[in-house]
């Protein structure tokens, strides 16, 4: 029996310690790497889908560091060709073939469904052409720039040899090439017109320097710029009928005044290719004498700041346009005028859209100063008053956006002040409130403008058919509404959005010169704004109701894109834990992976959580929570929020690692062991530090009611606005154990008083993120309240500060200001100042502020030694020579 004990006893002893060495084991094995800077810049992804016609094979690249590769694939996944070192790929039309070139410069056609090859030659480059018929051809060019023209069906070829550049259009056919003329100067060259249908070949022009080529909609003329002498150019028509491109505009033809020259800028045709737009330029200015006294002399009259002046000294360009029937041409944008910032050039048969007095945007506060909008005729230059009186927002931003109908028969804009979009009838100069009556939000809901005359609209969707309608965005829905006025207006979504907190959007943007039948299906781009969702819906233009739900999940989608006419569609989507890739779909119900690459498999990944808590005044607000894959209940984790304004719709997007240029890489920390934490932050006009405080404070506490979060250990990074964020919160608030800043502003009252790419920055304190609404002299206590500076003696957080001499956006004396202030009062600060920073930092400097960067958190938020950079500091006659990244041996050295 003993014996029989004795065996048991070793057998289970011996099971116990195989069970236990079997679990070590698995462990060891299923534990990932973490993210760390050898990744950087490695990172593949996918890109450049496409489908055939028939819908039966698709294809995407992809970038993994250094090289691309192209998968094809049957859409029914029955065969699949793989080739590595391949970028550029198209889909003939046929649907049989594929053309492809790899890396090392040799082209192919692959029969799909098939793994044959078939060589076509050596190609530096090449292109895929198609004409209105589907006619196709490849047009490829070797080192030597021998130049190759391949009929796709016929295999017909056509040789040139020296070409530089060729255009294509796709509408006639026409090629137009440029030739380097054989035995001939380098500046002397050939321009050749080829009708591919046909083959018929012609030179056009012969001369030195012709440039920015542009072809009219229908491909049945073109212009060109040609350089006569050093920075002076004139402009060269030609149409098919004609012997040869004629001179039609130079610098000396009448309507060009003689300050002015033309500008090297591609020409644009309009849509009915009557006109033909073209850039002027002032003559360059005499330069100073060199003993002449360079003084700087700033007046209260000067409408724009002499460092403005200064900073925006290159020259004057103005819109002109060439009629191309009579050959005049007419100036159209005068001095201190700017055009609309979203017109579109080749929708303007007839006229365009110009803002008097649109360069002021240092004068925003000035009533004087305030612009107004013409419509000016292209065709006689004679202009009509839109709108006067208009407050200047921002050249970020919009505060009156003012557009052209397709057939330019309206004039549409928002007027914030109203917060009504009206229409302007060009033939009968009627304006209507077109929105009158309609109680909704035509803007983002974007609390930083503190007046109702700023404010930035959603924008127009597009146009129906005849400009029966215009389609139009509020802050969730679409409405249809009839800029004649005649019409109530229609919400074609029928308030679901609102109802629903769902923004709809279309899926497919129209571009400016299409339109919407009355009776089409619109596919809708859906975000749920309160469990961030994405997805789609339907909706039929002729019928009323509610939208019809396709899908909805957590991914982010991309634009969706098809062949024309096929049925199959591609769509990227991603997830915070799916690297984004390509989907099938036929209904935008049902998805079908077309391309798996996801790399974050291999490491400790993260996930993500939207979180929901109540604010100190009882309003609540959202935020999301980061955590490593390998999360475990049971340990307690140090915490970093990161914050910039709201952000919780980033939920479901993916985050590639990357070295931290200015907000933390995500990733890299939470693989690293870290939780992470975004909070929205919702505004109080004129206390917007209380509101940082309030809302990061009261974040910390609630999620320090977890045992998993280590309360001791919570740590603040934010940059530029972020940054100010950061110097306020340690000014107001002990809780934090560690906090890292960039280029954050630590004194609002010299701020203010400071120069933004030559603006005064007034406007950003006043009226923009500073949100304190009055000015300095009105409410000075704001001001000081905003101002981190006056309570540095209160800082006992440790700060790491990131700030650039170089930085054109926040200036580098606020860092300065802060740092020394924090010195004096022998508080735990260091600042790192790189000589190629901007705003942000890249390449090298990057990753080094990511090193140091993690070693500073690791330090105070996970017990781990300093860095001898912050123990020791480094010389700056050692800049560049010594990084001291080695941490300190000793764990009693306290930096």
């Amino acid at each position: 029996m003993y014996l029989i004990h004795l065996i048991t006893n070793s057998f289970m002893k011996g099971l116990f310690l195989l069970l236990v060495v079997s679990v070590f084991v698995a462990r060891l094995f299923a534990q990932k790497p973490i993210v760390d800077t050898s990744v950087f810049g490695k990172w593949p992804f996918v890109y450049n889908a496409k489908v055939t016609f028939d819908g039966k094979y698709a294809g995407y690249c992809i970038r993994n560091f250094e090289r691309d590769s192209q998968v094809f694939i049957s859409t029914k996944a029955t065969w699949k060709e793989f080739l590595s070192r391949c970028g550029e790929s198209d889909f003939l039309s046929d649907g049989k073939y594929a053309v492809y070139r790899t890396l090392d410069d040799s082209l192919y056609f692959l029969q799909l469904g098939t793994h044959n090859h078939i060589y076509i030659g050596q190609a530096s480059s090449y292109s895929l052409l198609r004409d209105k018929q589907n006619k196709e051809w490849v047009i490829y060019q070797d080192a030597d720039k021998n130049f190759t023209i391949k009929e796709t069906s016929t295999g017909k070829l056509q040789f040139e040899k020296n070409v530089i550049r060729y255009l294509f259009n796709k509408t006639s056919g026409a090629l137009l090439l440029q030739l380097q003329e054989k035995g001939r100067s380098s500046k002397e060259q050939l321009l050749c017109w080829i009708d591919l249908a046909t083959g018929d070949r012609r030179i056009i022009w012969k001369g030195e320097q012709a440039s920015n080529y542009a072809f009219d909609e229908n491909g049945s003329q073109v212009a060109f710029l040609a350089e006569e002498q050093k920075s002076v150019y004139s402009i060269w028509y030609y149409r098919p009928g004609m012997q040869q491109a004629e001179r039609w505009v130079s610098s000396s033809t009448a309507g060009i005044d003689s300050g002015l020259l033309i500008n090297n800028e591609e020409p644009v045709f309009s849509k009915n290719g009557r006109r033909l737009f073209f850039k002027l330029i002032e003559k360059p200015t005499p330069p100073a004498s060199l003993d002449a006294v360079k003084v700087d002399v700033w007046s209260y009259k000067d409408l724009n700041l002499q460092e403005e002046q200064l900073y925006y000294s290159s020259p004057d360009i103005y819109l002109a346009v060439l009629d191309t029937e009579d050959k005049r041409v007419r100036r159209l944008q005068l001095e201190d005028e700017k055009l609309n910032f979203y017109l579109s050039l080749k929708g303007c048969d007839n006229y365009v859209l110009v803002t008097k007095n649109g360069n002021k945007p240092d004068l925003w506060w000035q009533k004087t100063a305030r612009s107004s909008v013409y419509i000016e005729s292209v065709r006689d230059s004679n202009r009509t008053l839109l709108k006067e009186n208009i407050p200047y927002a921002h050249d970020w931003f919009k505060s009156l956006d003012f557009s052209l109908s397709p057939n330019e028969k309206y004039v549409i804009y928002y007027d914030p002040a109203e917060n009504n979009y009206f229409s302007y009838d060009i033939a009968t100069k009627i304006v209507r409130n077109i929105t009158q009556g309609i109680t909704t939000s035509w803007k983002y809901p974007d609390n930083r403008w503190s007046t109702p005359v700023f404010g930035f609209p959603i924008g127009i969707a597009g146009w129906l058919d005849k400009e029966e309608a215009v389609l139009i965005y509020d802050e969730f829905d679409l409405w249809q509404v009839d800029p004649a006025g005649v019409k109530k207006p229609l919400n074609v979504t029928n308030g679901y959005g609102l109802a629903h907190h769902i923004q709809l959007r279309l899926a497919l943007p129209i571009n400016d010169l299409e339109s919407v039948a009355p009776n089409s299906l619109l596919l809708l781009k859906a975000f749920d704004t309160l469990n961030k969702y994405s997805g789609f819906y339907s909706k039929s233009l002729q019928q009323m109701g509610d939208p019809s739900l396709l899908s909805m999940g957590p991914y982010v989608y991309g634009v969706p894109e098809r062949m024309e006419n096929s049925a199959i569609w591609t769509v990227l989507r991603q997830s915070a834990v799916e690297a984004p890739n390509y989907f099938l779909t036929r209904n935008f119900r049902n998805f079908t992976p077309l391309s798996d690459v996801q790399p974050q498999r291999k490491f400790n990944w993260l996930t993500s959580e939207l979180l929901t808590w109540s604010l100190p005044d009882g309003s609540q607000t959202q935020g999301i929570l980061y955590k490593p894959e390998d999360f475990n209940a049971h340990r307690k984790y140090p915490l970093l929020i990161h914050y910039y304004e709201e952000r919780s719709q980033e939920l479901f997007q993916y985050r590639t690692p990357e070295p931290t240029r200015d907000e933390i890489n995500i990733p890299y920390f939470v693989s690293r062991g870290y939780l992470v934490f975004i909070p929205d932050i919702h505004y109080k006009i004129g206390a917007p530090g209380e509101s940082i405080v309030n809302t990061v404070t009261s974040a910390a506490r609630f999620l320090c009611q977890n045992s998993w979060v280590d309360s001791s250990r919570i740590g603040l990074q934010g940059h530029s606005f972020g940054g100010w964020e950061t110097n306020y919160l340690i000014t107001h608030t002990h809780l934090f154990a560690a906090a890292a800043e960039g280029a954050g502003s630590a004194n609002i009252i010299s701020s203010y008083g400071g120069l933004f790419s030559g603006q005064s920055r007034q406007f950003l304190s006043e009226m923009y993120q500073g949100r304190i609404h009055y000015s300095l002299w009105d409410r000075p206590d704001l001001y000081i309240n905003a101002s981190p500076i006056f309570k540095a003696d209160k800082v006992t957080t440790p700060l790491l500060m990131m700030h650039n001499k170089r930085d054109g956006a926040v200036p580098w004396a606020q860092a300065v200001e802060f740092f020394t202030a924090l010195r004096r009062l022998g508080k735990k600060v260091w600042m790192l100042q790189y000589d190629n920073g901007t705003h942000f930092v890249e390449g090298k400097d990057a990753i080094d502020y990511t090193i140091r960067m993690t070693q500073f958190f690791d330090h105070y938020l996970k017990g781990q030694p300093a860095p001898r950079w912050m123990t020791e500091g480094i010389p700056a006659k050692r800049k560049g020579i010594e990084t001291k990244y080695e941490l300190e041996d000793d764990l009693n050295i306290v930096p």
